[in-house]
């Protein structure tokens, strides 16, 4: 169950009344609430729960690798008798490579249509650190026979000539590389979208700002809740580095 609760101090509600009101106050509650209760979803999006525990199941508890038979993901052992059960996980590479990344995207598309991820999520260290580790090079000549090799992007800008460097995009192979804060640090997931599910077991919802009453107390207080899940078909179409080293 994931829940959000508002207070509003009867001081506020007072000074957000009649021709003093500035802003409203309920409304600025409620989109405070709500990136609250993403942020409570998100964190048990990458948590290591597997069943039993407290908590929905998320990628680091379902993407384990493990090759025992001792851990269940929704009632499933990963073991060799379920092959496509059991995701991808390589914690020995410490920098992102081609080949690892190559090796991640052929073992997750083996199941299914053969149809390869579709998203990958890192921290911004584990994205700054492969950029650091991609080719950034400058080669000059003698005066009149300079030129450039590498990885450089060249414009012309009201005819000057500009050398641009970075990148300000990731892709491998189509798959999009997103940054987000809230991943697990030296991690990076590649999944598949159509083999993970939020579900929503109950509506997240409350019978509106009527709820908003006493409780005896100076404050007006309402509670939003809900019920959900990650569900998966096949764990073996998502995979984990787990052991980057970020910049």
């Amino acid at each position: 169950m994931y829940h959000v609760t508002l207070k509003i101090h009867n001081l506020r509600l007072a000074e957000n009344q009649g021709a003093s009101r500035i802003i409203d106050i309920a409304a600025v509650k409620m989109r405070n609430a709500t990136k609250r209760l993403r942020k409570a979803i998100l964190a048990d999006f990458y948590s290591a729960n597997v069943d039993g525990a407290t908590g929905m199941i998320g990628l680091r508890g379902a993407l384990q690798g493990t090759t025992g038979g001792e851990v269940l993901v929704g009632g499933i052992t990963m073991e060799a008798a379920n092959p496509w059960w059991k995701g991808y996980q390589d914690s020995s590479t410490t920098v992102l490579t081609w080949d690892a990344l190559n090796a991640m995207w052929y073992d997750t598309k083996r199941f299914g249509d053969q149809d390869p991820a579709t998203v990958m999520f890192c921290t911004p260290g584990v994205l700054e650190a492969y950029e650091n580790s991609l080719a950034k090079r400058v080669s000059t000549g003698s005066s009149g026979t300079g030129y450039f090799a590498g990885t450089q992007f060249m414009s012309d800008i009201s005819n000057k000539r500009v050398a641009m460097g970075g990148y300000d995009a990731f892709f491998f192979k189509g798959i999009p590389m997103i940054e987000d804060r809230n991943a697990p640090a030296s991690s990076l997931f590649m999944i598949n979208e159509n083999y993970l599910h939020w579900r929503v077991l109950k509506n997240f919802m409350s019978t509106g700002w009527q709820d908003l009453r006493p409780l005896g107390k100076d404050y007006l207080q309402m509670t939003i809740n809900g019920y959900g899940a990650l569900t998966f078909s096949a764990l073996q179409k998502h995979g984990r580095f787990s052991n980057i080293t970020e910049a």
